[in-house]
């Protein structure tokens, strides 16, 4: 995963430059931005008309470009803060004591790959702990606790650690296997051909 730049360049005191953008909801503004030399934008949600599509999008194209991006959300009625870094633990009691913030959660994948676990046999048991610290944090200042998981056997998991709010799959995923094991099913039921 690329260095954010814009949280490096602030944490050595660097001064950096950017823009808000509040009426031009195309993602391309961004490539002409940051050849004009800026080194961030700041995309306006909360006194604008842009959709989480249009966000979404631009967030895309400026990870691509290796360009900075901040979005100022709307006022929500619910705040889900999630925790990815071993860095991000080492202030958990900090992050949940803010005031504004609903709930936790962590980010399975980023934190395994931060913790160098990823897709080795100490993964889970390595998740699983740090899910344990971010659920009593959670109590602690009566936070709500999210989790993510792509099984029912997660699910389970996750309501037995704590999580009240479930994230399960993704509509990408989800379709993905569901296509796959149709097509799976139908080739087996296909009269094998003739040479």
């Amino acid at each position: 995963m690329n260095e954010n730049a814009y949280r490096a360049r602030a944490e050595r005191g660097e001064v950096q430059i950017g823009t808000w953008v509040t009426m031009i909801r195309t993602p391309a503004v961004l490539t002409l931005l940051r050849a004009a030399g800026l080194d961030f934008v700041r995309v306006e949600m909360e006194h604008s008309s842009f959709s989480m599509e249009t966000v979404a999008d631009m967030a895309t194209l400026a990870r691509a470009l290796d360009f900075p991006m901040v979005v100022r959300p709307p006022e929500g009625v619910h705040v889900t803060i999630m925790l990815e870094s071993k860095r991000a633990f080492e202030r958990l009691d900090e992050i949940a004591s803010v005031p504004g913030i609903d709930a936790l959660t962590l980010g399975p994948t980023d934190l395994a790959q931060d913790l160098g676990v990823l897709g080795t046999s100490s993964q889970r048991e390595a998740l699983d702990e740090y899910r344990r610290r971010l659920v009593a944090a959670a109590v602690k200042h009566g936070k709500a606790v999210a989790m993510i998981t792509d099984s029912v056997e997660g699910v389970r998991q996750m309501i037995a650690v704590g999580a009240t709010i479930i994230n399960y799959g993704s509509d990408a995923g989800v379709l993905r296997s569901t296509y796959a094991s149709v097509v799976e099913e139908i080739r087996r039921a296909q009269p094998a051909r003739s040479a």
